[in-house]
């Protein structure tokens, strides 16, 4: 259905829907709207400027995410770092033994 044209050719629709600053027909047979009422979704359940983040600083926003990112990477490169050492002094050990056992 095309926005503006209704169900029925040439009838005329009993309600307008506004959703986001877009003007639709809905008409429809188990239409509750009558007499012309409109809905105004965004502006009957949200105050003004309520929706939009206030006082954002990309900048500290950047910040923060490199830090994070950075100090969990780097915990991560440590973990594995010491997963390598702890494998190589096994090894090594297990070779030793085995020249002291020949």
């Amino acid at each position: 259905m095309d926005p503006g044209q209704g169900t029925r050719a040439g009838a005329a629709c009993s309600c307008v829907c506004i959703f986001t600053n877009v003007l639709w027909d809905c008409c429809c047979k188990n239409s509750n709207m009558s007499n012309g009422q409109v809905i105004r979704a965004a502006q009957m359940f949200v105050k003004h400027g309520a929706g939009a983040s206030k006082g954002v600083n990309l900048k500290a926003e950047m910040a923060m995410g490199l830090t994070l990112g950075l100090g969990v990477g780097l915990t991560w490169k440590v973990y594995h770092w010491n997963e390598k050492r702890k494998q190589a002094e096994y090894y090594t050990t297990l070779a030793r033994l085995e020249k002291q056992k020949e």
